[in-house]
């Protein structure tokens, strides 16, 4: 399909189009419709953005929405500018109607699946096929499905960073859980463990709602269903099916959640208890707290991931911890005497 972004501010239009859709798809506030209404008469081409997208989305009926809004001008305009205003978007419609068939003629629609994984202690980066960029945290694995309308990435364990190539009529979306995830050119980190869904932000704007679809050919017929919450750069949401939490996060702490791209294991004051989770995270080998104190001690250093004996070193001088191998794989922490 020629997606035409030749014309400056075209991809701009077209994100603002996509969140015009995804705002048609509820009930849109009072405000909101003004919005919308400014929006539609600034500028033909973002009629013609809306309109092109929805057909994309097959959601041509929310734009019988738009109707009403031609109604519920202020008094202060004129009718000659109402109408002038929805003369032109029907202008508009009808032209697009026309170019999208035509455009609709040459999609073949089509779908590439592909999936992977990583072992414990291990990380992967991938390069995929619409230029984005995948990177897999230890031990987890993920199902890549694209097609026509959307790119599809299905996170059934474990921790995905992605860096979203711009396609606007072809969003991405993480499946995580019984939570989904999308955005269209930004950058941003889902882990999933232990039921518990964590997104950090580390670019642009993401769009997090329910999922409710387990078949991804559902997932193709709306652009998103009823997003619960946008977290942008600089934020991270926790997400269960209980609740959520949105909070600002520092530079810093942005710093340490992505320290396992370089290797690392970060930590800026964690309690043992935490890090010991995440350092079970990355190896094969078992960290066990034996006595009940060392659990609330505050951890703080860079650990290389795989390297055992540093870490065990690292927390014997400088956490007064001591270590001894129950089995091979099976190490018992418990106070320095």
């Amino acid at each position: 399909m020629n997606n035409v972004v030749d014309f400056p501010g075209q991809e701009k239009r077209l994100d603002e189009a996509s969140l015009w859709i995804t705002r048609l798809d509820r009930k849109l506030s009072k405000s909101e419709k003004n919005e919308l209404q400014s929006w539609l008469a600034q500028n033909p081409e973002n009629g013609k953005a809306l309109m092109q997208l929805a057909q994309l989305w097959d959601k041509m009926d929310k734009l019988s929405l738009l109707s009403e809004l031609f109604q519920i001008q202020p008094r202060k305009k004129s009718y000659a500018m109402r109408y002038a205003v929805a003369a032109s978007f029907l202008f508009v419609c009808l032209g697009v109607f026309s170019q999208m068939d035509f455009d609709a003629k040459k999609i073949t629609p089509s779908l590439s699946e592909v999936a992977y994984q990583t072992v414990v202690g291990e990380q992967r980066k991938i390069l995929l096929d619409d230029g984005s960029t995948l990177i897999l945290n230890t031990d987890s694995q993920v199902k890549i499905i694209y097609s026509a309308k959307q790119r599809l990435l299905l996170l059934n364990r474990g921790e995905i960073h992605i860096d979203v190539a711009h396609d606007v009529l072809r969003p991405l979306r993480v499946v995580a859980n019984d939570k989904i995830v999308q955005a269209v050119g930004t950058a941003f980190d889902v882990r999933l463990l232990n039921a518990k869904v964590k997104v950090w932000v580390t670019e642009g704007r993401v769009a997090i709602a329910d999922n409710k679809h387990i078949d991804p050919a559902e997932l193709e017929k709306e652009p998103l269903n009823n997003p619960k919450l946008f977290i942008s750069k600089g934020e991270k949401a926790v997400l269960s099916s209980a609740n959520q939490r949105v909070e600002k996060i520092s530079d810093g702490e942005m710093t340490a959640q992505l320290g396992w791209q370089e290797g690392n294991i970060v930590f800026r004051g964690e309690t043992l208890d935490e890090a010991v989770l995440e350092f079970n995270r990355y190896s094969d080998k078992t960290f066990v707290i034996q006595d009940a104190s060392l659990k609330h001690i505050r951890i703080a250093g860079v650990f290389k991931i795989g390297d055992t004996p540093s870490l065990l070193s690292t927390l014997h001088n400088n956490f007064n911890i001591q270590y001894k191998y129950d089995t091979a794989n099976k190490i018992l922490l418990t106070v320095r005497k």
